[in-house]
């Protein structure tokens, strides 16, 4: 039940955020832990979706480590960069590994495919004063090598009073390749500054839903990421790809409670990884198998704090420092029986320890 959503499908409906495309997308749902919301499939509720949907760009995971924190960066991700976004409603532990039970969404990005210069200068405006502005260009200089940039900014205000956000996208990478290899190299780096209040009570809420709350609530976000992809035919039939990479996020809050209460939250993730896959077809199906190497640390600093008086008093001071290291083999098999019958069948092992 694979569902696919393309980039012409993006520019025709004038999506800004991963966010919007996937709010729109049948059997598709967003819950909140309190901290932001979480993309959740068929069901799973605010306690199991971080944990149960993997999201992944060109086959790297953003998801992080910290389940209690529990949010995805999907919106770091420019919806100008996407070629199409494949969504499996479940079912891709073989695959995907771990965190998949709820289903994996995969973006894949733009390259481009035609040989000389191409690009874009764009400027949209939309509700809540949002403006977007961007460029983005595309050079291949002959069958063999090409080049990919690009940079947007988007900047508004939310549905109510006194929210604001800011995003800002930056993106580069080369492609080199013949007839049988292929070498892919990206760089991409987001930040994200909001603004909001707290939370209202009902009788605010008839009043004007619109209105601020009492309590700012300030976050800021850093995503940065580096891959590097190598592919060989040795046959026609038969394909090795070898991905790598390396990935940051760091994610702050400052939550007034009011009272004099404030928390100071502080999120980062760490990981590093590699992933090696074979695929063999053959007349009537075809067989996949890998490796997969993972090393993902987090880190987690809240404190909360009152002042009262011209004293402040520490409420809470909890700091969770953890890492993970996992290796995982992989083997799936699917054969065409019939022109109406299918099969497939799979292994995973998976090893993991923490620290």
């Amino acid at each position: 039940n694979l569902t696919v959503i393309t980039s012409q499908d993006i520019k025709d409906k004038g999506y800004n955020s991963v966010e919007e495309i996937l709010r729109r997308t049948p059997g598709i749902n967003f819950v909140s832990n309190g901290l932001g919301e979480m993309v959740d499939i068929r069901g799973q509720g605010a306690e199991k979706a971080s944990g149960r949907v993997k999201v992944l760009v060109d086959g790297v995971s953003m998801n992080i480590l910290d389940l209690s924190h529990g949010l995805v960066p999907i919106n770091s991700v420019s919806v100008e960069e996407i070629e199409r976004i494949e969504i499996i409603p479940g079912g891709g532990a073989v695959l995907y590994g771990n965190g998949t039970a709820g289903g994996v969404i995969n973006i894949i990005t733009k390259k481009t495919d035609k040989i000389g210069a191409n690009g874009k200068i764009y400027y949209e405006n939309s509700s809540y004063k949002t403006n977007k502005i961007g460029a983005r260009a595309g050079i291949k200089f002959n069958d063999y090598f090409s080049i990919d940039v690009g940079y947007e900014n988007i900047n508004g205000r939310g549905y109510r009073e006194k929210d604001r956000n800011s995003d800002e996208f930056v993106y580069g990478g080369f492609t080199l390749q013949n007839s049988n290899q292929k070498l892919r190299f990206k760089a991409t780096r987001y930040s994200e500054e909001e603004k909001t209040t707290e939370g209202l009570t009902l009788k605010q809420l008839n009043e004007n839903r619109k209105q601020a709350g009492e309590n700012k609530n300030d976050t800021n976000a850093l995503r940065k990421e580096y891959t590097i992809e190598y592919g060989i035919k040795p046959l026609e039939n038969l394909e090795f790809t070898v991905l790598g990479y390396n990935q940051k996020m760091e994610r702050s809050y400052i939550q007034d409670y009011g009272r004099g209460v404030i928390n100071d939250g502080l999120f980062k993730d760490k990981k590093n990884g590699i992933n090696f896959k074979g695929n063999y077809n053959y007349a009537n199906g075809n067989f996949v198998f890998g490796y997969e190497f993972i090393d993902n640390k987090m880190l987690r600093k809240s404190i909360n704090t009152m002042t009262m008086r011209g004293r402040t008093i520490t409420l809470s001071d909890t700091k969770i420092d953890l890492s993970k290291k996992t290796n995982s083999f992989f083997l799936l098999e699917r054969h065409s029986f019939t022109d109406k019958l299918e099969g497939s069948l799979g292994y995973r092992y998976e090893s993991a320890k923490y620290d």
